[in-house]
């Protein structure tokens, strides 16, 4: 169809408004009110014809039905999609323009009541319409049924046959892309000095592909012969009967009375007597912030009876208005009640004055920050004495650093869930490899294990042998050999994360499980360092490395548990104690079946395992007594009141094993075999801890 050319190029849609009565001849070949139909038997309206017929004008531009052309490649087009009103004004030549005038698309072409978009004609919906043929017998029985109009001929129809119910017209479906229902919107206007001026003025849209083009009529009323139904949208049924409208009444405006709203209560208010009745608009954003209304109950922002702040009412309102009179009181006056007009309206001064602005600067505020300021300073002198002291530090390594040291202790935690054998391999290749070179105190490496497995001992003992088993040879010492061969093996096994050999993980992946196991490492060294030209040497480290291989392949992270009540640590020391100053201990506390019968011990966690410490108990006879441990029987009294009884778990998590690994180091290096003699023993301690997950090392 014909009408389908204005939605899918370049349009220039118009309202013409006019406040006179369209003459009898137009409309004539008309198809259907407001339905989208071209109607061009007199070849258009040109600039000259709106000049004529239009009082007012007012036009939207683009390209329609959900186009991403741009607006800037539309003459005379803003970037809204409205036509410069300009442009308009000056088609309509020497006449003023007698009003504004809007177009708007309605989004839903079936509905009865037109809700319309916000956006500029490109982004309108468009839809498809579908003009159907009649049926004979139908047309002509509402033509017959037609009242008699004074002043018209009779028709001579034929009598209606019962068999040409069930005839088709000969027509066929014409289905089309249509351009959305409009909205016009004729506001701030003033009624011309017309002697055929109408109540109510008349609107024409017409549409064209250029502001210098002929404009086509978009919406024409209904032809009475036609023996077509009026064009609908696909989603929509044939209407059941069809009137006839003229064309001055189909394009007659209706007068719309704009922010006007009626209520009708449901419940009595106010007393008889003196009354006051305000209306307050709201800004919607205001109303439906819900932090405005929190103390509103069952969703309702008002409750009959709730109580509002009094006037001035212009803070809270963008409009406000009142009513003012004796309620049930008809003869007494309005004069008599305050601020109440003789027409019953209150004073609109009374209702709205001046808002003083609230500042901030006041006493109570300046002190309140006063003493924030002052809190603030107290806190960075208390808590940070030495901010404005430079903090020496040595930014080099010097063995003559460890001189004073007892011993430096790494510490790596694996418990249970995802930390297994392999996780615990990874953490000690990266704790050994630290080994500071000459270094004059010992380097303690501790694996405490929380997970209370065995074969997480097992797998430990196989390292151990693997470091045990470093050659010396090559003229460089015992230690060199192995911080050479640690280094290298660390490099292989730094980026392992637990996915890939964590206690989720069912079978190594081969090549993981050989730069696990120092197999690659081995190779690589014999091949860039030269380790190759004594294979005999190699024997023994061949044999531990593939030793601890065998048993990262064999039953990975299947695991047997430990006896519960009872702790397994276990030391190791190198071949010959004075060649290195490493040192590794294997440290399992004890992790016996707990339940939450007892009170809470030390407030972290439960327990109803104990020993018992006598009061003349020394350090050394710490592990001995522990192994003594007893569980507590309820309703047996106790009378040892000179004994001490201890939890055998006073905390869980690796906060606890942390405690028992410090406890159990401090044990071990004091005794006569690790004492050097020297004032060392009385010295500071240094600390490290290396996190499962990360592979970071932080002082404590």
């Amino acid at each position: 169809p014909e009408a389908q050319k204005f939605s899918d190029r370049r349009t220039y849609i118009i309202a013409c408004v006019s406040w006179r009565p369209l003459s009898a001849t137009e409309g004539d070949a008309a198809k259907g009110p407001g339905l989208p139909r071209v109607a061009a038997e007199d070849g258009g309206w040109t600039k000259d014809d709106l000049a004529e017929r239009c009082d007012a004008l007012g036009g939207v531009c683009g390209w329609p039905c959900n186009s991403d052309m741009p607006y800037s490649s539309v003459p005379h087009c803003s970037s809204s999609g409205i036509i410069q009103q300009a442009v308009l004004d000056k088609m309509l030549g020497k006449q003023k323009a007698y009003g504004e005038v809007t177009i708007k698309g309605c989004l839903d072409p079936t509905t009865e009541k037109c809700e319309t978009s916000t956006e500029g004609l490109a982004n309108w919906a468009c839809h498809k319409c579908i003009v159907k043929p009649q049926e004979e017998t139908r047309r002509l029985r509402r033509r017959r049924l037609a009242p008699k109009l004074p002043g018209l001929p009779s028709l001579n129809l034929p009598p209606i046959d019962d068999d040409d119910e069930d005839e088709e017209d000969e027509g066929e479906d014409q289905l089309y892309m249509s351009l959305p229902r409009f909205e016009v919107v004729y506001t701030n206007f003033t009624a011309p000095d017309y002697e055929d001026l109408v109540s109510r003025p008349r609107v024409t849209l017409l549409a064209s592909h250029s502001l210098d083009g002929l404009w086509q009529k978009l919406y024409e009323t209904l032809d009475p012969d036609s023996n077509l139904y009026p064009p609908i949208p696909v989603t929509m049924k044939e209407p059941a009967e069809i009137y006839d409208v003229s064309e001055d009444e189909a394009r007659a405006m209706q007068l719309v009375a704009t922010n006007k709203l009626r209520l009708s209560p449901t419940s009595c208010f106010g007393k008889r007597g003196p009354l006051y009745v305000v209306a307050c608009a709201v800004n919607q954003s205001t109303y439906d912030d819900g932090s405005q209304w929190r103390k509103s109950k069952d969703g309702n922002r008002f409750a009959p009876g709730q109580k509002v702040m009094p006037p001035p009412f212009n803070d809270r309102c963008v409009a406000v208005a009142g009513r003012c009179g004796h309620a049930c009181e008809p003869h007494s006056g309005q004069h008599r009640i305050p601020h109440c007009l003789e027409n019953g309206y209150i004073n609109q001064s009374a209702l709205v004055g001046p808002i003083p602005i609230q500042y901030n600067r006041v006493t109570p505020v300046f002190m309140f920050v006063y003493v924030l300021l002052f809190g603030f300073a107290v806190k960075i002198i208390m808590l940070c004495p030495g901010i404005f002291t430079p903090y020496k530090r040595c930014y080099f390594y010097n063995p003559d650093m460890t001189e004073s040291l007892k011993y430096i202790l790494v510490v790596g935690v694996t418990g249970g869930g995802d930390e297994g054998k392999g996780t615990m391999i990874r953490n000690t290749i990266g704790m050994v490899s630290g080994l500071p070179p000459e270094c004059k105190c010992r380097f303690v490496v501790c694996n405490n294990e929380e997970g209370h497995r065995l074969e997480m001992l097992y797998c430990w003992e196989k390292f151990c042998m693997v470091v045990a088993s470093m050659p010396n040879y090559g003229g460089l010492t015992y230690e060199d050999n192995l911080r050479q061969f640690m280094a290298l093996w660390c490099e292989e096994t730094k980026n392992m994360k637990l996915d890939s050999v964590g206690g989720k993980v069912r079978q190594l992946d081969p090549g993981i499980l050989s730069r696990l196991s120092g197999k690659t490492t081995l190779a690589k060294i014999k091949k860039d360092a030269g380790w190759s030209a004594n294979i005999a040497a190699l024997e023994r480290l061949e044999a531990a490395i593939e030793a601890l291989h065998q048993d990262l392949n064999t039953d990975y992270n299947k695991f047997t548990p430990m006896t519960p009540h009872l702790d397994y640590v276990r030391d190791w020391l190198p071949p010959d104690p004075s060649s290195t100053s490493l040192r590794m201990h294997f440290t399992s506390r004890a992790k016996p079946k707990e339940d939450p019968r007892n009170i809470m011990v030390q407030h972290v966690a439960v327990g109803t395992w104990y020993y018992k410490v006598p009061p003349n108990a020394t350090p050394p006879q710490w592990l001995e007594l522990r192994r003594h441990c007893q569980e507590m029987v309820y309703a047996q009294p106790d009378d040892d009141d000179i004994n001490v009884r201890v939890p055998l778990r006073s905390s869980h998590g690796k906060a606890g094993g942390l405690n028992f690994v410090d406890n159990y180091i401090t044990i071990v290096n004091d005794r006569r075999e690790n004492k050097y003699g020297t004032m060392q023993v009385c010295t500071i301690l240094n600390y490290a801890l290396i996190i499962a997950n990360s592979m970071r090392f932080s002082i404590m």
